[in-house]
């Protein structure tokens, strides 16, 4: 993956198959150049993610 320059925003529209691959990847090594992320995912993965306070 490029360099993501600090102060980011991260729109994408996920594929099904690679949601929890991307959004760990997303949230363990990029957190500090992102500013906001809008992520579209399947409904489903969506509440199993919700689910799992």
């Amino acid at each position: 993956m490029e360099q993501i320059p600090e102060k980011s925003i991260i729109v994408a529209n996920i594929p099904y198959y690679i949601t929890s691959p991307i959004l760990t990847h997303f949230l363990m090594h990029l957190h500090s150049h992102v500013d906001a992320m809008v992520i579209m995912m399947q409904r489903e993965v969506a509440e199993k993610i919700l689910a799992k306070k």
